[in-house]
C-alpha cells in the first residue's frame, strides 16, 4: 500500500488533472499511440461493472425476502423450507455415536430430522447454503438455466441507484458521498457495538489480528496481499485518471492530500469491515462450538452463507436481526457507490471521446449506457450465473495486471521522452517533475512486472490446465480483444501519422493549457509560473 499502490495512485490522479482527461483522451494528451490502452481499460471496466453488480443484488434479496418479510425465523436457518433437501440439510452436525442406539443409523427422527445424526463419510449441507444455492440462485451446473425472476428485479434496482447517482452529476454525488460516509460510519459503530457483547467475538479480532509473523517469509503472503490492494484500489482501472480530471487546481503536491485521504479512507473502511466480520464468524463458531478456522470464508461464501447462521438461534434475536440487516446495507451502499463511480468512469470516457456524438445527448446516453449493461448482466442472474461470474473474475484476474504493466510503461516512455532537449517545450511541466513523476513511474513498472511474472506462474498454468471451455474461451477471447483494442489502435495511429511519427510519440503541445476557472490566490508561485509559461503569454488566471 505505502510503496506500490499510494505511488501508482497518485501517479494516475496526477495525470488525469494534468490533462484534465478521462482515461481514454488523456493518452491523446500523453502519447496518441497509447490509445487503445485507454479503451482496453474501459472495457475491462464495464467487465467489472456486470460481474460486481449481482453480488448486490444476491444483497437486496436477502434484505427484500428474507430479513423485512420475516418475524420469529429467517427462512435460511430451518430445513422445512420447499427448496430444501431434507435428507441432507442439517442444522446442528453431529457425528453418530454407535453406543447410542437412537441414532447409530444415522437415520432422521421423526420431529428433529435437520438433527439427526450424521454418519462417518456422509456429505451434508447447511440450510444457509441450501437457501443460497437453491432458492437465491437456483443453482444448475454449467452456465445455462432459466433467468431467476426475483434476481432481475433486484439486479435492476442496483443498476436504477447508479443511474441515478450518474445523472445528478459529479459536484452533487460529492456532496451525497458526505452523506453516504456518515451513514457508513454510523453502521459500522452500531455493529461493533452489537458484536462486543456476544462471546467467540474476542476470539474472530484475535483470528485477524494474530501476529503470524512466520507469514511474511512465504511469498504467496506478498503476492496475496498485493492482489488483494491492487483490486481494493481500482489500481489502472481508470478511476483515478478520471477523479483527477476533476480538480481544478493543478500543482506538483495538490494531489497528495486527496490521495492520502483517499487510501486512508478506504483502508480504514477494510480493516473496520475485517474485525467486524470476524467477530461475528467467532460468534458463530462459539454457539456451534468449532474451530474458528471451520467457518472462515471469504467472497459469496462469507456473506451469504456464514454470516446468515448468527441468525439461527430461535425465536430470533432481534439485535443479530438488525445486524444482519445493516450488514447488507453497508454492502449494498459501498457496492452501489463503487459501482456508479466506475460506470461515470466510463461513460465519461467515452462522451470525451465522441463529443459531437454523444454529449448532446448525455442523459440519454447514460439511461442506453446502463440497459446495455444491463442486458449483458441478465448472463449473471441465471441459474448458471455464479459459474459466469466466477468465470469473469478469473478473466479480470488474467486481462488487468496486463494493462496495468503497459500503462506504466506508457508513463514511463511519456517522461523519458519530456526529457529529452529536442522534445521538451514550455508547455510540459517542469524537467524537475518529469524527473520525479519518472522515478514513480519506474519503481511501479518494475514491482508491477514482478508481480505480473509470479501470477503468471501461479494462475496461468491452473487456467490453461482446466478443463471448462467456457471458461477458456471467456478468458483468452477476452484477453485477445484488449491486446487487439491497444495494438490495433496504436498500429491505426502509427500508419495515419506516418509522415510526422514524432506527433503520436510526443506530449501535446495544449497538454495543460486548457485551464479551469480558478482562484489564483489558491495557487502556489510555481504553479503561477507554470500556467503563464504554459499559456506563452501572461495568463489572467
Amino acid at each position: 500500500l505505502i510503496g506500490i499502490i499510494a505511488p501508482a495512485a497518485y501517479m494516475e490522479m496526477t495525470m488525469g488533472q494534468l490533462t484534465g482527461k478521462g482515461p481514454i483522451r488523456i493518452w491523446e494528451e500523453l502519447a496518441p499511440v497509447f490509445k487503445g490502452l485507454g479503451y482496453a481499460k474501459v472495457l475491462m471496466l464495464l467487465f467489472n461493472c456486470i460481474q460486481t453488480a449481482p453480488t448486490i443484488a444476491y444483497a437486496f434479496f436477502y434484505l427484500f425476502w428474507g430479513l423485512i418479510p420475516s418475524q420469529d425465523t429467517l427462512p435460511w436457518n430451518t430445513c422445512v423450507n420447499n427448496w430444501n433437501n431434507r435428507t441432507l440439510c442439517r442444522t446442528v452436525v453431529t457425528p453418530c455415536n454407535p453406543t447410542n442406539p437412537y441414532n447409530a443409523s444415522g437415520t432422521a427422527l421423526p420431529t428433529l430430522p435437520s438433527q439427526a445424526c450424521v454418519l462417518p463419510g456422509q456429505v451434508v449441507t447447511s440450510p444457509e447454503m441450501e437457501y443460497f444455492r437453491n432458492n437465491v440462485l437456483q443453482y444448475t451446473s454449467g452456465y445455462e438455466g432459466p433467468v431467476v425472476e426475483r434476481l432481475v428485479a433486484c439486479l435492476g434496482i442496483v443498476w436504477g441507484f447508479s443511474f441515478l447517482f450518474m445523472c445528478t452529476g459529479f459536484r452533487v454525488y460529492r456532496r451525497v458521498a458526505i452523506l453516504v460516509n456518515i451513514a457508513v460510519i454510523s453502521m459500522i459503530f452500531v455493529l461493533q457495538g452489537f458484536s462486543s457483547t456476544y462471546s467467540g467475538t474476542t476470539a474472530g479480532w484475535n483470528f485477524v489480528s494474530a501476529p503470524l509473523y512466520f507469514r511474511l517469509q512465504d511469498i504467496n503472503t506478498w503476492y496475496l496481499g498485493f492482489r488483494e490492494a491492487f483490486y481494493t484500489y481500482a489500481i489502472s482501472s481508470g478511476c483515478f485518471v478520471y477523479l483527477g480530471s476533476r480538480n481544478k487546481i493543478f500543482s506538483m503536491g495538490s494531489n497528495f492530500g486527496p490521495i492520502a485521504i483517499s487510501l486512508m479512507i478506504s483502508s480504514l473502511y477494510s480493516v473496520a469491515c475485517s474485525y467486524i466480520v470476524y467477530g461475528y464468524v467467532g460468534m458463530v463458531a462459539a454457539q456451534q462450538q468449532v474451530p474458528l478456522d471451520r467457518v472462515s470464508a471469504s467472497g459469496n461464501t462469507l456473506m451469504f452463507i456464514t454470516l446468515p447462521r448468527i441468525t439461527r438461534s430461535s425465536p430470533v434475536d432481534v439485535r443479530l436481526k438488525l445486524a444482519l440487516s445493516l450488514f447488507y446495507s453497508l454492502y449494498t451502499i459501498l457496492g452501489i457507490s463503487t459501482l456508479a463511480i466506475m460506470m461515470e468512469t466510463a461513460a465519461t470516457a467515452i462522451v470525451e471521446d465522441l463529443p459531437k456524438i454523444v454529449h448532446p445527448f448525455k442523459i440519454a446516453f447514460r439511461f442506453g449506457f446502463h440497459a446495455i449493461v444491463f442486458a449483458f448482466g441478465m448472463f449473471t442472474i441465471r441459474s448458471g450465473g455464479l459459474n459466469v461470474i466466477d468465470g469473469m473474475q478469473k478473466t479480470l484476474e488474467l486481462v488487468q495486471p496486463f494493462l496495468a504493466v503497459f500503462q506504466y510503461f506508457a508513463f514511463v516512455f511519456v517522461f523519458g521522452r519530456c526529457l529529452v532537449p529536442e522534445v521538451y517545450h514550455n508547455k510540459l511541466p517542469p524537467r524537475n517533475w518529469s524527473i520525479g513523476w519518472l522515478a514513480i513511474s519506474c519503481i511501479a513498472l518494475l514491482c508491477m512486472v514482478g508481480a505480473l511474472i509470479y501470477h503468471c506462474i501461479r494462475f496461468i498454468p491452473s487456467l490453461v490446465s482446466t478443463s471448462d471451455n467456457f471458461l477458456l474461451a471467456l478468458s483468452w477471447t477476452t484477453f485477445a480483444l484488449a491486446m487487439i483494442i491497444y495494438l490495433g489502435t496504436a498500429t491505426y495511429k502509427a500508419i495515419k501519422h506516418s509522415n510526422n511519427m514524432v506527433k503520436i510519440l510526443t506530449p501535446s503541445e495544449n497538454l495543460n493549457v486548457r485551464v479551469r476557472e480558478v482562484d489564483h490566490k489558491k495557487l502556489s508561485p510555481k504553479a503561477v509560473q507554470y500556467f503563464h509559461n504554459a499559456a506563452g503569454e501572461t495568463a489572467e488566471i
